[in-house]
């Protein structure tokens, strides 16, 4: 009997002629839904595990806060990250976690839900390159993405980056079923659900705004690709364009927290949240950070950390995507391909043109998509008859032992990082604690001042104690609330000094750091010379809580 040739018709490989609508099932054991949750959780064990108990550095003690309070974060304020992480971290703390823990899980189970979301998307896109993936090629590329520090680093503190993550690869592959569904079906007159579909496809997008701006750039090129992809089946409709636009706005709705906030303050929220309709619009929008936008500049030791754990992994991810639209065989397989690529590719140009001077998070969407890719490469090359299987297994030995080789210091860094908070943890209560009064002025010239009223609002520590970021009271509205509660203004007989700083300040200038250190310096100073309460000046930095003398 002859043997089944390896073409199908018209001389197109068979594994080209996999229909959309394949069991997950049928690609092998590495594509079965319940692998790629498996695969998040215990991805999610293992953050939880590298979490620290303690809030970390950046923005962790002021989502710790936000989440505990139901408060406003800073710009633009991520309201579904508060409104559903309020109540994981408030469950999560009636269980026995500290609340700074609790915050930190939420973060960890952002990054699991990403993790089986890569691994299913890295499944799906197997199907456009080989008849089944075996589970080593769609594992070892979650690894190589799961356990990298850049990324261990937002799912283990409290920070939105890891439900990002998540967005945008769900995003990537809703985009990816509904695109090569499309494709193997356009000779079919039936609409298949599209209306629900598109409404779908809007809450997603909704979802994405309501929780980090930068979504856009996955939104619009993933948009475009389905407008293509309906086109060409002959199903686009007006109707679905309205059906996703109405659909998206309930989510975004969520940003209506915020202007409720500002006009009824939480305990905590960002300061410089003015309780006008201008106000919320630039909080929601980002407008104080426009100065970031166009230029690039990390600081030095974010440079080290972007040559070793960023880069070469972006550089890897493009050039798989660009691979995979280049080997990519099935309905829609090169649309789809080529649209991932370019939201990959806008997500991390976005990160090259801001200035923030800590841009590692804006590369991860982007790598995450790209390094997804690999499996399918892999996969494809050693499929069909090319290579025997002592090759295969030779070949997948050596990708199991290089990246084991590389996950071993990686995890070595998680752990390292969650006892170096611990320990930074006690250096900040034990400093807290050497403070001898209970009514007087603690000023802390960093963002993570907020760790001080962590310990005042959650664990009840010296509530008389007035904690004060200097800087911030550069701005009209934090200035005038401190004037309202201790009566005297902190900007008197320096505003014409202050106001230039400012405004170079807010222009993120090359001399920011040093401007800012003036504008902390002539308030701090300004301050005490006004109370005749005590004023302390808290320096971790130098390990020395320093009481001002009065003029």
């Amino acid at each position: 009997m002859p043997k089944p040739s390896p073409q199908g018709a018209h001389g197109v490989p068979r594994r080209a002629s996999l229909s959309a609508h394949a069991p997950l099932s049928s690609l092998g054991r590495a594509s079965s839904p319940w692998t790629s949750a498996a695969v998040g959780a215990l991805f999610f064990c293992v953050y939880l595990a590298l979490s620290p108990p303690v809030s970390g550095d950046k923005d962790a003690s002021e989502f710790t806060l936000v989440l505990a309070t139901n408060g406003v974060a800073h710009p633009t304020g991520y309201p579904l990250f508060t409104l559903l992480g309020q109540a994981f971290v408030r469950i999560a703390h009636g269980l026995g976690a500290p609340w700074p823990l609790a915050a930190n899980a939420w973060s960890a189970l952002g990054g699991g839900v990403a993790m089986a979301l890569f691994h299913a998307l890295g499944a799906r896109l197997c199907l456009f390159t080989a008849d089944s993936a075996p589970i080593l090629w769609t594992i070892a590329p979650a690894l190589l993405f799961g356990l990298n520090p850049m990324w261990t680093q937002e799912t283990t503190l409290a920070e939105v980056y890891s439900w990002h993550v998540a967005w945008s690869l769900g995003a990537c592959l809703f985009f990816t079923g509904v695109a090569r569904r499309l494709a193997s079906h356009a000779a079919q007159a039936k609409d298949e659900g599209l209306l629900g579909r598109a409404s779908a496809w809007g809450v997603l997008c909704g979802a994405g705004a309501a929780h980090h701006l930068t979504a856009v750039f996955v939104v619009a090129p993933l948009s475009i690709g389905l407008v293509i992809a309906l086109v060409r089946a002959r199903r686009w409709r007006w109707s679905l364009a309205i059906a996703a636009l109405a659909s998206s706005l309930v989510p975004v709705s969520s940003y209506g927290i915020i202007a409720w906030r500002a006009f009824h303050p939480a305990a905590i929220q960002w300061p410089v949240l003015v309780p006008t309709w201008s106000g919320v619009v630039r909080h929601i929008t980002g407008a104080q950070y426009g100065g970031l936008l166009g230029h690039y500049a990390p600081s030095p030791v974010q440079r080290i950390y972007l040559a070793r754990y960023v880069y070469p992994y972006v550089g890897l991810a493009l050039a798989a995507l660009l691979a995979l639209a280049w080997r990519a065989r099935g309905p829609g397989a090169g649309l789809i391909a080529r649209t991932l690529g370019v939201a990959a590719l806008l997500s991390t140009a976005y990160a090259f043109g801001y200035g923030a001077i800590d841009p590692s998070s804006y590369f991860l969407a982007g790598m995450a998509v790209g390094i997804c890719a690999l499996g399918p490469l892999g996969a494809g090359l050693l499929a069909g008859g090319h290579a025997g299987r002592t090759a295969r297994a030779l070949v997948s030995l050596a990708l199991a032992v290089a990246v084991a080789v590389q996950l071993v210091p990686w995890m070595r860094i998680g752990v390292a990082r969650r006892q170096v908070y611990v320990q930074f943890e006690r250096l900040i209560h034990r400093m807290w604690t050497s403070i001898p009064f209970t009514s007087g002025f603690v000023v802390w010239g960093d963002d993570m001042y907020l760790r001080l009223r962590e310990y005042q609002l959650l664990n009840g520590e010296k509530p008389s104690l007035n904690v004060v970021n200097p800087f911030l009271l550069a701005h009209p509205h934090p200035r005038q609330r401190f004037f309202d509660e201790h009566g005297f203004d902190p900007q008197a007989g320096i505003a014409d000094q202050v106001a230039p700083l400012v405004r170079a300040c807010e222009a993120f200038t090359p001399a920011r750091d040093s401007l800012v250190l003036v504008t902390r310096n002539l308030i701090l100073q300004n301050i005490n010379r006004q109370t005749p309460l005590p004023v302390v000046e808290f320096l971790p930095e130098s390990v020395s809580v320093r009481l001002l003398r009065k003029p």
